[in-house]
């Protein structure tokens, strides 16, 4: 799958077991801050990955960026 076809597989299994989870969509330039899902009663913030790279280096950067970006927010 790739990254736009692995984040709706996620959120459809998410959603059937919790019916308070929203998916996160991107919006324009501000992006998805780093989020993929959320779980209001929880309080849980989901990020999915589907890396383009096998490169070690490249998807720790962009996990801790996006962690970043989500603790921010």
């Amino acid at each position: 799958m790739d990254g736009t076809q692995f984040e709706r597989f996620v959120d459809r299994l998410l959603g059937l077991p919790h019916t308070d989870y929203l998916p996160v969509r991107a919006h324009g330039p501000l992006g998805d801050m780093g989020a993929d899902g959320l779980m209001l009663g929880d309080k849980v913030l989901y990020a999915c990955y589907s890396p383009r790279t096998e490169v070690l280096a490249d998807i720790r950067k962009k996990f801790r960026s996006d962690l970043n970006k989500a603790m921010t927010k």
